[in-house]
């Protein structure tokens, strides 16, 4: 039997991206090869390089994690000294130029891959030019067009009940507390979070000014509220 993406090497892809490069503008311009780390990974990374909100690091789609992967990011206000000569391992940073645009989902012309298929048996193999972008099951579930309507209904019950499958029922049959453990979890990342917040009503809603900062951000609907049970 065929084995893939045994090591990162196995599994290498390289962004083509679409941008246009000039020697100044509001964006700066990476190209970032990456092993082991998925993209969210890279734009933590980034926004702790440059001391920035992550929201201030573009980027043109989530990669693999296990592979070695290229893509383009843009760092909103970035400057080429910040990246003369960082230390992240596994992460490889140079600089492109700047623009004046940031680089958003699917702003890519397209993927080049590099797979290596291991353990083959002998037969011949075809030469391709390219592979369809397919999403499909493989991703969304056999049920993604009828989740998509319950979500946009506000209908999370019927959505989680089809987005159930074999694995994930069995898993949470044989764990028990893992559904009130992560609910937990949240109740407490929720609670850490308002407690670095000054809460007021202003003109009927709830907004918010952090600490450490003094943006004012409207973060709860109207008709939020609290409860506290023992």
């Amino acid at each position: 039997m065929y084995l893939l993406k045994q090591l990162p090497s196995d599994f290498i892809v390289r962004e083509i991206p679409k941008i246009k490069i000039a020697e100044s503008g509001r964006y700066l311009y990476l190209k970032i090869t990456k092993k082991n780390k998925n993209t969210l990974d890279v734009v933590k990374q980034l926004a702790k390089l440059f001391h920035l909100p992550e929201k201030d690091i573009g980027f043109a789609g989530n990669k693999d994690k296990n592979a070695i992967t290229e893509q383009v990011f843009s760092v909103k206000g970035g400057s080429k000294e910040r990246v003369s000569s960082p230390e992240i391992p596994d992460l490889k940073i140079e600089c492109l130029g700047f623009g004046t645009s940031p680089v958003t989902l699917g702003d890519l012309e397209g993927n080049e891959f590099e797979i290596t298929i291991r353990n083959l048996e002998k037969e011949k193999i075809k030469t391709i030019q390219y592979i369809p972008n397919y999403f499909d099951e493989q991703r969304f579930a056999s049920n993604n067009a009828t989740i998509g309507k319950h979500l946009i209904k506000k209908e999370f019950a019927q959505a989680l009940e089809l987005m159930k499958y074999s694995q994930c029922t069995h898993h949470i049959e044989t764990h028990k507390n893992d559904f009130e453990i992560n609910t937990n979890k949240v109740i407490e990342d929720v609670c850490q979070r308002l407690s670095e917040l000054s809460v007021e009503r202003n003109s009927g809603a709830i907004s918010a000014r952090s600490s450490r900062s003094t943006e004012r951000r409207e973060i709860f609907p109207r008709n939020f509220r609290v409860h506290s049970k023992s």
